[in-house]
């Protein structure tokens, strides 16, 4: 993974469309949370994650838009790198979710998408900021701080689903073979950019 991150922030174009795709998923990541929630259900915690969630997705498009101007102002297919696949993967796990839990309730769904998702940020960002470190570059601390404190409550909450360490054992073996399809796709693709 090392090795596919430094090739991408060599080239300030692909590095600020790839951070823009990091943005994207950040502001699913919100949306989602909207999304998935009753009224009754959406209290100050769940603000706050939204928000975070925003905030993050606002601070990598800033980076985004300092690397690649030009490109970066929407997240449309082309100012992303690797975008579709990227959306593929979140919407992978979501499915995921829906189809081990059935018809169990929306905040269970939630839990367990937004656990898995904050595993796998906490531990790419913390990997890509050591990567950017290398070249005294500097992303992901305060996002970082953020998304360890989510993935904190969000453990602890899914304490209450029943059966969940089985569960989430089930989907995070899902989670890594999309996340390793979706890394296999921004090796291509710095190949085909490369020639």
């Amino acid at each position: 993974m090392k090795t596919i991150l430094r090739n991408i922030i060599k080239n300030q174009e692909i590095y600020g469309r790839f951070l823009n795709t990091l943005s994207l998923l950040e502001y699913i990541g919100a949306r989602k949370i909207l999304k998935s929630q009753l009224q009754d259900n959406i209290d100050e915690r769940v603000l706050a994650h939204v928000s975070e969630e925003l905030r993050h997705a606002q601070v990598l498009k800033r980076i985004a838009l300092k690397n690649a101007p030009n490109v970066c102002q929407t997240y449309a297919l082309e100012a992303l790198f690797c975008g579709e696949e990227a959306c593929q993967y979140f919407q992978t796990i979501d499915r995921a979710v829906e189809e081990i839990l059935g018809e169990e309730n929306r905040w269970h769904a939630y839990l367990l998408t937004t656990l898995l998702i904050e595993l796998r940020a906490t531990d790419f960002y913390q990997i890509f900021e050591s990567v950017l470190c290398e070249v005294n570059k500097t992303v992901f601390r305060g996002i970082l701080i953020e998304e360890e404190k989510h993935l904190h409550e969000v453990t602890e909450w899914s304490s209450s689903i029943p059966n969940a360490s089985q569960k989430i054992e089930a989907l995070k073996i899902i989670e890594q073979k999309e996340f390793a399809k979706f890394m296999q796709s921004l090796e291509v693709a710095l190949t085909c950019n490369a020639t």
